[in-house]
């Protein structure tokens, strides 16, 4: 096979475009902006504000598992504690104020409602996904 410059630009961009389309996310659960770190900075103060894949799970350090996060309009996030966007389970819906804020992630689940977190959330919803 002859090499011409288009071949060899497609060779490099095919495997970008198969990551694309295997990464294609799902209608019922929109991207947005919002914040993500590995939460693991209890007793610190951290600022984001950056792109998050969505749906994904969101590693609270909590010792039972992970949970997720999603953020509506507005400046507040939602708290899933469990791994599938899913709500009304455990402390689903838990609300957080985000701006400005701090938060030690050490607390219990149960003392989520309402309190201050380092992140810094806009259009984000997963309520809609059924896993």
């Amino acid at each position: 096979m002859r090499w011409t410059p288009i071949s060899a630009f497609a060779a490099i961009l095919f495997p970008y475009l198969v990551t694309a389309l295997a990464c294609k996310r799902s209608p019922i659960c929109a991207a947005g902006l919002t914040a993500w770190s590995n939460a693991d900075f209890a007793g610190k103060s951290h600022q984001y504000n950056v792109s998050w894949d969505t749906c994904t799970q969101f590693p609270f350090n909590q010792p039972d598992g992970v949970s997720s996060l999603a953020a509506n309009d507005g400046n507040w996030c939602t708290v899933y504690p469990n791994a599938d966007c899913n709500p009304g389970e455990g402390n689903a819906n838990d609300t957080l104020n985000v701006v400005g804020s701090y938060y030690d992630l050490a607390n219990p689940e149960d003392a989520w409602d309402n309190l201050p977190q380092s992140f810094s959330c806009k259009k984000y919803n997963c309520e809609g996904q059924v896993t």
